[in-house]
C-alpha cells in the first residue's frame, strides 16, 4: 500500500511538471512511452539537482556588454548564413546521417525489414 503511495505521489508530481504525461498515450508504442517516461523523469531529477543554483551567475550591477558591437554590413552577413538553405540543407544531412549510425536506430531499421 506504501509502494502504491509513493508511485501514484511520483506520477503525480511528474504529470503536473509534463503535460505530456497527462495526455492519453493509446496511440504510442510501449517503446515510445517508455522512452518519454525515461526522459521526464531524467528531466525531473536534474531540475531537482540543480534548485537553486544557477547556471550563469547574474550581476544587476554590471552595466558592460562582453558584446562585440558589429557593422550593419556583418550583421546582414550572419543574418544571410543563418538563413541559408544550402547551409540548412547540408545540416540536416549530416543530421540524418549521424543518426542513422546509431546504434539504437539501426536496431529499429532492422526490426521494420
Amino acid at each position: 500500500m506504501a509502494a502504491r503511495k509513493d508511485v501514484e505521489r511520483a506520477s503525480g508530481v511528474l504529470q503536473k511538471r509534463w503535460c505530456i504525461l497527462s495526455m492519453p498515450c493509446r496511440l504510442y508504442e510501449k517503446d515510445q512511452i517508455r522512452n518519454v517516461m525515461y526522459a521526464c523523469i531524467i528531466l525531473h531529477n536534474m531540475i531537482l539537482e540543480d534548485e537553486g543554483h544557477a547556471i550563469v551567475e547574474y550581476y544587476g550591477e554590471e552595466t558592460e556588454s562582453n558584446n562585440e558591437d558589429i557593422c550593419n554590413e556583418e550583421r546582414t552577413q550572419y543574418q544571410n548564413l543563418i538563413e541559408s538553405r544550402q547551409i540548412n540543407s547540408n545540416l540536416r544531412a549530416d543530421l540524418v546521417e549521424h543518426v542513422s549510425t546509431l546504434p539504437r536506430f539501426n536496431s529499429i531499421e532492422d526490426e521494420d525489414d
